[in-house]
């Protein structure tokens, strides 16, 4: 049996999980947002010497934070499930049939999942 086929009970056992990669992801999309406000004020405020080492290291703190995101999404991608692109941190779980349309839905918000 395919594992990225999902009836309820099964769909509702990912919640856990999809609960830790969902906030993994909400906490490094917060970190590259505040990463990148910080590279663009020192870029524009900083001194020479000063800038160049601040540069490095939020260069350096936003490649890990991207590094990050990137593997939890993968990690969603894995499950077979994704991000839902009109909702923030929805996430459609395939259905019975291996489809995300026939599937299920679940929001960090919620306690169960839905279907879709």
């Amino acid at each position: 049996m395919n594992r990225n086929v999902y009836d309820e009970q099964r769909a509702l056992q990912l919640v856990p999980l999809l609960r830790s990669i969902t906030n993994e992801i909400q906490d490094r999309a917060q970190a590259i947002d505040r990463l990148e406000h910080r590279l663009d004020s020192v870029t524009r405020t900083a001194r020479s010497a000063s800038r160049t080492d601040a540069l490095r290291e939020i260069e350096g703190n936003l490649s890990e934070n991207r590094r990050e995101l990137r593997m939890a999404k993968r990690e969603l991608e894995r499950l077979g499930c994704a991000l839902d692109e009109d909702h923030p941190l929805r996430v459609l779980i395939p259905g019975t049939n291996g489809e995300l349309d026939h599937g299920y839905a679940w929001t960090p918000t919620d306690e169960t999942v839905h279907a879709t």
